[in-house]
Order: structure tokens, then C-alpha cells, then sequence
């Protein structure tokens, strides 16, 4: 299986990576994220999700703590991916599970 880096970025990297996409989601538009931020008492985390030899995609990560949870991670409509890359996909998807569940013990909302 391939491996899969989850590296934070600043939101002028994100928003240069968004910009250039095609076929994006509002939900994923860092000035949404920097509302829900607001609104929503989060933390508001942008990646870009590196495999071997390139970027494959970005997205924005929701992050809230809950009193009976823990730290919980939510992802809209995300990630977004940089190019067509389907035979990525499926473990761009699972590196989800190591980077979140795994190394850090969030919780993982992907809607």
C-alpha cells in the first residue's frame, strides 16, 4: 500500500491548491472554514495530503473538542483532489484513519 503524509499548510498554500481546482466544494473554500471557525468555536486545519512523488490533495479539517469524546475531526466534502487519481483514492481514504484515529485518537467525521 502506498503511503500517504498529511502535512498542515498554511491557508495561503491552501487557498493557492483550491484555487486552481477545476470542480471544487464550497464546503471545503477556506473562507467557509474560517466562518464555521468563528461560528462554531473550531479549530480550523488545512492539509495537503502528499503520496510518493506528488501532492494528491488538500483539504480543511473542522476540529472541535467534546466533553464526553474527545477531539473530534470533521471533514465536508473533502478531500479535495488535485487531479484524477483514482487508483489512489481507496488508501488516500484509508490514510484518513492513520493519521487521525491512529496517531492522534480523534474521532472522524467525513460528510
Amino acid at each position: 500500500m502506498e503511503y500517504f503524509s498529511h502535512n498542515e499548510i498554511e491557508k495561503v498554500t491552501f487557498d493557492a491548491f483550491f484555487d486552481s481546482i477545476p470542480r471544487s466544494t464550497l464546503l471545503q473554500a477556506s473562507y467557509y472554514g474560517d466562518a464555521k471557525g468563528r461560528v462554531e468555536n473550531l479549530d480550523i486545519r488545512r492539509f495537503l495530503v502528499k503520496g510518493p512523488n506528488e501532492p494528491v490533495a488538500i483539504y480543511q479539517a473542522l476540529i472541535k473538542k467534546l466533553p464526553a469524546l474527545g477531539h473530534t475531526v470533521r471533514i465536508n466534502r473533502g478531500p479535495i483532489f488535485l487531479k484524477e487519481s483514482q487508483n489512489k483514492i481507496e488508501n488516500v481514504f484509508r490514510s484518513f484513519h492513520d493519521e487521525w484515529f491512529i496517531k492522534k485518537g480523534f474521532h472522524i467525521l467525513m460528510v
